[in-house]
């Protein structure tokens, strides 16, 4: 606060005796005896403050601010009187004086000057945008923080908000959306609508007082289409079943009031995100040999939006010889791999729990995780043995074929001999069954070339931690180790390997 104190006799003033005209009548008392000089609500006012003598003979009084004369509105009250001006700039200077008249002759005091604060409202920042298309246009959400807010003295005065436009630097004189208000953090939000699909606009907050403005960094946002919200992934389908997949931008998820893909015109939700936003939505009962199409959809603030749309054709049925030798074990054991054509042949590998073959095996493209080893089905106690649906067995053969579980490879291998062979240069094990009435049955497990295989069980292992992100299978290795080394071990669930079908006994 500045105070200015100007004391004058009480005496009559004479301002300057060669000017005064004849018949002016000298100002006797009052004098004006003080002038205050203070800031106002915040740094861009100035409240002015003159106390008189008295009152007696005056007819006219005020401030001259500047090149303004500024009469008080409230008069005089207790011999004093107010004016406040408003919409100053920072730090600059303001020159002011008081006076006073009895209608011929004014006295003026000297003149002062009243200097604004130099300090501007702290730069607020933008901490997160989110562009949402609409049915026409688009909208923006805007999160922005005023760091330290509490150098600010009277926060609950201060203006902020956002400008925006197609220029790099957007101010106030152009486009803006003002905050409603702010939290004691510094926090606000606001939304831009009306904006246009796929244009790009720059985004610029700001914070003032007064006529002082003080602008944070400008960032770019693009307005997305429809499409961008959720887009519809590629699907690798069996005989008679598919996993359907879509994916939702992260940012918007929080606030999505559904998703999930649409067969045929009706919406089948998923049950949830990953971490990337991806879903999938598994349909079973397909038709072999049928092309369908699917799309992903979300709901967002009660409208509708959909991926592109995406066709798969269900493989054809190819039914092969389904012979089987009775070992006299608890199940029968099928006389060739899955996916061969003899029995000397390996066939197909397989992710354990897929029933489609493929080239490449990870857990990127593993049917049963979320991109890594964290796995989204067979992960409980009590869900540990493959169902039918997810058979590679049952889904090829059907009619009672299916993986052997790990007990059944354990009973293959200890109640049966094991005999290196090579037929026509096929490698592998001709498996005699040690069972009493059963001694003349047996099976080839071939190896290959390359040395030793690995067949899946239809068995989950739990692991130390409970992961459930391996499986059991049934290690045979290559001839220079013996089949006295083969034995039950666990591999990643996203592993290709081989099957051998079991049939449950008629």
């Amino acid at each position: 606060m500045k105070r200015i104190l100007l004391w004058v006799t009480t005496f009559a003033i004479v301002l300057s005796c060669a000017d005064r005209g004849a018949g002016e009548i000298p100002l006797a008392a009052p004098s004006i005896v003080s002038i205050t000089a203070s800031r106002g609500s915040d740094f861009s006012e100035a409240t002015i403050t003159c106390e008189v003598s008295s009152t007696v003979g005056l007819m006219e009084f005020g401030i001259i601010w500047g090149e303004d004369e500024i009469v008080p509105s409230g008069g005089i009250v207790n011999k004093s009187f107010t004016i406040r001006v408003g919409g100053l700039e920072f730090s600059k200077s303001y020159p002011y004086r008081a006076f006073i008249g009895n209608g011929s002759t004014r006295v003026y005091s000297e003149t002062c000057s009243w200097t604004t604060e130099d300090e501007l409202p702290p730069a607020p920042v933008i901490m997160k945008t989110m562009a949402l298309p609409g049915s026409e246009a688009g909208l923006v959400r805007v999160f922005c923080r005023i760091p330290a807010l509490d150098q600010v003295v009277q926060p609950t005065l201060l203006r902020c908000g956002v400008c925006y436009g197609t220029e790099e630097e957007p101010t106030l004189e152009g486009f803006s959306r003002k905050a409603d208000e702010i939290s004691p953090e510094g926090e606000f939000q606001l939304e831009i609508g009306g904006l246009t699909p796929a244009a790009t606009f720059r985004i610029r907050p700001f914070a003032a007082i007064g006529k002082a403005v003080a602008y944070g960094q400008a960032v770019t946002v693009r307005i997305p289409s429809g499409t961008e919200i959720v887009t519809t992934e590629e699907c690798v389908p069996s005989q008679t079943r598919v996993l359907m997949r879509g994916r939702v931008d992260p940012d918007w998820a929080p606030s999505l009031s559904a998703f999930g893909i649409d067969w045929d015109g009706h919406l089948i939700p998923a049950a949830g995100l990953d971490a990337d936003g991806c879903f999938s939505v598994e349909r079973s009962g397909l038709n072999p040999g049928k092309t369908y199409s699917y799309r992903a959809y979300a709901t967002l603030e009660g409208m509708l939006y959909h991926g592109d749309e995406k066709t798969f054709t269900t493989p054809d049925l190819v039914v092969p010889e389904t012979e089987f030798i009775d070992l006299g074990l608890s199940v029968s054991w099928g006389i060739k791999n899955l996916g061969a054509g003899t029995q000397y042949a390996l066939g197909n590998k397989y992710a354990w729990g897929e029933t489609t073959p493929k080239n490449s095996f990870s857990w990127s493209n593993y049917l049963w995780c979320d991109g890594t080893n964290r796995v989204t089905k067979y992960n409980t106690p009590d869900q540990l043995v493959l169902l039918p649906e997810d058979d590679a067995a049952t889904e090829a053969l059907h009619d009672g074929w299916r993986i052997p579980k790990k007990e059944e490879w354990r009973e293959l291998m200890t109640m049966c001999r094991w005999d290196y062979v090579d037929v026509s240069g096929k490698e592998g094990y001709v498996v005699t069954s040690l069972v009493e009435g059963h001694e003349q049955q047996s099976i080839f497990l071939p190896v290959g070339s390359m040395g030793g295989v690995d067949y899946w069980s239809a068995t989950v292992s739990p692991g130390f931690s409970e992961t459930y992100e391996a499986a059991w299978l049934f290690e045979l290795p290559s001839p220079l180790m013996g089949a006295n080394n083969s034995r039950i071990a666990s591999a990643a669930r996203f592993f290709g390997n081989y099957i051998r079908p079991v049939r449950e006994l008629e």
